[in-house]
This record gives structure tokens, sequence and C-alpha cells, in this order.
């Protein structure tokens, strides 16, 4: 029952109490009056006779009735309350407590507890949020600026820094770039990057992006012509770490992918490798999730990538082939022939 219907009902249930004990103790009278009236006589029927006396006993039983009907109602509405009370003490304090239970019906309290859980549910969302974010940043960041501190380092020692080594640098700086840029994309999941660009300058600059002694070990094997896609930086930063993660733990030549079918685009990585026990596949895309074969990293190359399909409305797919191992992941973001339409 809501705590309006509650409210109502007990309201009504008092009022109907006091009714019948006062018509009782009207019945009462009359009967001790007529009792009189027949000729009962002593000091005790005259005392009990007396009309004064019984109107004044009804007015402390109607007030322990109402103090009962008060205390009842504020245990039930005060029970909802002081379970919002802790709840809202707990997420001042950064931790979530568990959701609500709502009362029945649809009034004010069941309303607020619905609210109530709502907000905590979105704050949960958004703190994990961040935090997958700082470590994907963390481990994207790593290698560029381990690899940029090196190549500094060894220019500092040259009295004329190799063209080579400015090059890597400045490589690497435009790889820390691009994952600052599809970090920020990811954070602010309400404004996707709806500018279409050219799958083929994407591919192009993930492949440029590899040092020269790896690049040799990719074969792009398909890519459909003149296919324009949005989310161009997510889309770079999840071709990298996929060919970045069949490089790390697979043998080459690690095979490219990449296929469309009306505004869906399928990337398709696949290395020569042994691939990964059977049941590990359900949790490679777990953060920090690693197995003995593929050890040695943060795990959080493919959690990135599984993060970015979810947040393109996308998916993530793997599997064991023989040889190697295959990642599938399926963006719906192809720009159609006649542009974005809102």
């Amino acid at each position: 029952m809501s705590h309006r219907r509650a409210i109502f009902w007990s309201i009504v249930g008092a009022i109907a109490a006091m009714t019948a004990i006062e018509a009782l103790l009207d019945v009462g009278t009359e009967r001790l009056l007529d009792a009189r009236a027949a000729g009962a006589t002593g000091p005790g029927w005259r005392f009990l006779a007396n009309p004064l006396l019984l109107d004044v006993l009804d007015l402390p039983v109607f007030v322990g009735l109402a103090l009962l009907t008060a205390s009842w109602l504020s245990r039930r509405l005060g029970r909802p309350l002081r379970a919002l009370t802790r709840a809202t003490e707990q997420l001042a304090a950064e931790r979530f407590p568990e959701p609500l239970a709502v009362p029945e019906g649809d009034d004010d309290v069941a309303r607020l507890a619905r609210s109530f859980n709502r907000m905590s549910a979105t704050l949960r969302a958004l703190v994990e949020r961040e935090r997958t974010l700082s470590r994907f940043a963390t481990h994207e960041l790593r290698t560029p600026l381990s690899a940029l501190k090196l190549q500094v380092e060894r220019a500092q020692r040259a009295e004329q820094p190799n063209p080579e080594t400015l090059e890597a640098m400045a490589r690497n700086v435009r790889r820390m770039e691009e994952v600052i840029e599809a970090l920020l994309s990811l954070a602010r999941t309400g404004e996707r990057d709806r500018t279409p660009h050219g799958l083929a300058d994407l591919v192009d600059e993930v492949l440029s992006a590899l040092p020269p002694a790896v690049r040799g070990r990719v074969d792009l094997m398909s890519i459909p012509p003149d296919v324009f896609v949005t989310d161009g930086m997510l889309v770079q930063r999840a071709l990298h770490n996929l060919v970045d993660n069949a490089l790390a733990y697979g043998a080459v030549p690690v095979h490219v992918h990449l296929n469309r079918d009306g505004s869906e685009l399928t990337l398709r990585v696949r290395d020569r490798g042994p691939g990964v026990p059977e049941d590990a596949l359900a949790h490679l895309a777990r953060p920090y999730y690693r197995t003995a074969e593929r050890g040695g990293g943060m795990g959080l190359g493919l959690a990135l990538v599984a993060f970015i399909a979810q947040t393109l409305d996308g998916d993530l797919a793997m599997r064991n082939l023989d040889p190697g191992f295959e990642a599938r992941l399926r963006l719906p973001i192809v720009v159609p022939p006649g542009g974005l339409t809102s």
C-alpha cells in the first residue's frame, strides 16, 4: 500500500474507532442510568451513573488512540526517509549504496526513491567512466612517452640530432595528441564527432605511426574504396590497439581486413599465433585481465577497444582460428553517400 493510502486509511480507521468507542460509552451511560432509575442505590452506583464522569473517561481513550495512530504513521513514513538519509550519507562519502526499495504506488515518497536510484546509478556510471578513462590514459600514453624520453636523451647526447630521431619524436608526439583527442572524445559521450573522415586516410595514418621495423609485418588485406566514417579518432585508436595487440602477442604476419555493410564498418585483425585458451575469450575485454600467454602488459588495450565499441553502439568479438587469433570490431558509423542527416 502506498504511503498516501496508508495515511488516508489510518485516519479513517482512527475516526471510525473513536466513533465506535463513543457509541459504546454512550450505551454504557444509558444502561447505568437505567439501572439507577430502576432502584440501584449506593455510592458506587451514584458515582458510575454520573454523566459528566463518563464523558470525561472517553478523553484519555481518544488521546491514546491518536497517539498510537501517530506513532504508527511516524514509523511508516520515517522508514523510507531514514533509508534515504543513510543512502545520501553513503553517496556523500563516495560509497555507492544499493538501490533503495521503492514503496508501492506513485506518491511523492515512491517518486523520490526512484529519482534517487536513478541519480545514484548515473553518478556511479560517471565515476566508473572517469576511472576507466584514467586507466586508459595511463596505458595509452605510457609507450609513446617512454619512447619520446629515450629519443630526447639520444638527441641531447648528439651534437646534431639525427633526422630519424627527430622524425620518431614527432611521430610519438602526434600519437600522444591522437590518444588525448580520442580519450576526450570518449569522455564527451554526448558530443560525437560527426565529421566525415576518409577511411583509407585513417588506416594509412595508423600504419604510418608504427615503427618502421614492424610496419612491414602488417598486411592490409582489404579496404573498401571511397568510404567515409564518423568518429575518426576513435576508429584510429581502436585499429591501432588491435594491431598492436596482434603484433605483441601473435605471430606475424598480421592481417587487417576492413569491410563495409551498409552503414556498418567491420574491422578484423588476425595474427598467426597460438591464440588464447577458450575459457579466456569471454574475459579478454575486461580491464587488467591477462592470460599467461599474454602477460607483460597492463591488460587495457582490448578493454579500450571494447569501451570504444560500446560508446559507438558497436561490438567487439574475439575468437581462435587455426592458426591464430582474430578480433572483430563492428561499428555502425559509415557515412551514407548523401552525407550525414540530422
